[in-house]
């Protein structure tokens, strides 16, 4: 599954949905993590990461993106266990 947002060549966020990294594990915690590319470009800065991200995590930043849009806020926070990419 792939998740883009701003398809421009300069600016854009894409998510790329693998799988589950732990296809049977039989616990909620484990379960739950979706192994994730991350590429994004921004005005002088291009990157992309792999990280297991947990659905609840991406749903939520989603969320604080579709506030951004709304002007209901300034910023949205992707974060992961231990790890923070604002």
């Amino acid at each position: 599954m792939k998740i883009s947002i701003n398809e421009s060549q300069s600016e854009f966020v894409e998510f790329e949905i693998e799988g589950k990294p732990y296809p049977y594990a039989d616990d909620y915690w484990d379960g739950n993590h979706l192994k994730t590319y991350i590429n994004l470009a921004i005005p002088a800065f291009k990157g992309a990461f792999v990280t297991n991200l947990q659905s609840f995590e991406l749903s939520k930043f989603l969320e604080e993106l579709d506030a951004i849009g709304n002007m209901t806020a300034r910023e949205c926070v992707l974060s992961n266990v231990g790890h923070v990419v604002k």
